[in-house]
């Protein structure tokens, strides 16, 4: 028998090592997933993708769908992008049970888990670092905070009212008129933001770029994105600022006027803040992940520049005959090609969202169900999810719901100094 036959007959044991739980701190581009968390009806989610690799490299067990003690701390959506996402779950180990002398947590004898992972994930989907957590470490209950970053076309967008209108986002609000409401698993709204702040995405102030960078303790499903919603249409001058403070005033406004939030292609979730935790990673691994980025930087550059060119000669009107419009047809003539793409970030095309037309002022829009409305509105599963949470005893101060929340004692939050802050606003 050959090489590759006595290979192939090998069968990895599984149970000579030891499993620890271990921090992996990752990152994704969103746009090809159908989200961040696993799901049964479909393969192209980053947990997918991820618990695949870990079985694939035998980090986890073959028959594990899940790894065991696995949580995440911000679930995103489809389309939308994270730098510094963390998840934790129970990893083999470099120590061999049988090595009694090998029983401490030293990273430097560990397995080089952001190689090792890096080697078989997509390439849109990277470990940057990983670290030894508690027991009782959970990525999402044990978490400080969260920084959301929303990239978008500043066009003419009015800056000075939409920092006027963010500014009344910070501090401690109830934000359901600010997100989708999950009646299910969340009846507490109330989450504390930080700080808002926008800028320019690049150190030029001319830049067309800008981000909206959020700060927070936790978020409601959607909430960001809602946020960022409003901040677009007060930048607009569709709204006022001071739609803000009568969205967030519960007597005034009980239940969300209908509006549809920003896409999530522009929103990244950028860090996940764990200040007692120092990320590791092997130098040569590492050396190797700035260098995947540097090549895929490079060549997302290059498609824009490539679009733009196409844009300039589809716009060389001299060489296209146009033919009168068939009648009852729709458009036709040289006015189909108008337009700059400065032009189509002003007009919020570029975003998304097509401003203009008969267009109905926020709060003079129907309004959805409210918390109390949709409760009483639940039947069959739902429902009955709902009494098994209400009877375990639901934790409400997060992401989503955690029925078993309640019954177990995380690692605590490290509180924020203002001076963490300030790093990570930078």
């Amino acid at each position: 028998m050959g090489k590759k036959g006595k290979k192939e007959g090998r069968t990895f044991d599984m149970t000579r090592y030891r499993r620890k739980h271990v921090a992996l701190r990752f990152s994704y581009i969103g746009t090809a997933y159908q989200g961040l968390a696993l799901q049964d009806h479909t393969t192209e989610t980053v947990e997918g993708r991820l618990f695949e690799a870990l079985r694939r490299v035998r980090l986890i067990a073959e028959d594990e769908k899940v790894p065991e003690g696995f949580s995440r701390c911000g679930r995103t959506d489809k389309g939308v992008s994270a730098l510094g996402q963390v998840c934790a779950m129970r990893l083999r180990s470099a120590q061999n049970l049988q090595d009694e002398a090998a029983m401490e947590d030293t990273p430097e004898k560990e397995l080089d888990y952001v190689g090792i992972l890096n080697r078989v994930l997509p390439g849109d989907i990277r470990v940057s670092g990983w670290a030894f957590v508690e027991d009782n470490f959970s990525a999402r209950f044990s978490c400080s905070g969260r920084v959301y970053k929303y990239f978008f076309f500043k066009g003419a967008k009015d800056i000075a009212a939409m920092r006027q209108a963010a500014a009344q986002l910070v501090g401690e609000h109830d934000f359901r008129n600010f997100a989708k409401l999950d009646v299910v698993h969340v009846s507490n709204f109330v989450r504390r933001i930080f700080d808002v702040t926008i800028a320019p995405a690049a150190e030029d102030l001319s830049s067309a770029v800008w981000v909206i960078t959020v700060v927070g303790s936790a978020f409601l499903y959607h909430q960001v994105r809602c946020m960022v919603s409003v901040l677009f249409d007060v930048g607009d001058g569709l709204e006022s600022p001071a739609l803000v403070p009568t969205l967030l005033d519960i007597g005034k406004t009980p239940s969300r006027p209908s509006y549809t939030m920003a896409p999530p292609f522009g929103l990244v979730l950028w860090d996940c803040l764990f200040p007692s935790i120092r990320w590791n990673a092997c130098a040569d691994s590492f050396d190797k992940l700035v260098k995947h980025f540097e090549a895929s930087y490079q060549q997302a550059f290059l498609a824009p520049m490539i679009l733009g060119h196409v844009h300039h000669h589809l716009r060389d009107t001299e060489r296209v005959n146009f033919l009168d419009p068939k009648p009852g047809g729709r458009g036709g003539g040289a006015k189909s090609v108008e337009g700059t793409f400065g032009d189509l970030c002003s007009k919020g095309l570029v975003a998304g969202r097509e401003a203009g037309g008969n267009r109905v002022a926020v709060l003079k829009r129907p309004v959805e169900k409210s918390y109390d409305e949709k409760l009483s509105d639940l039947r069959g599963s739902k429902k009955a999810r709902l009494d098994a949470n209400l009877a375990k005893g639901a934790r409400e101060d997060g992401d989503d719901g955690d029925p078993d929340a309640k019954r177990i004692e995380y690692a605590p939050r490290v509180e924020l100094t203002d001076e963490m802050l300030r790093r990570y606003m930078e």
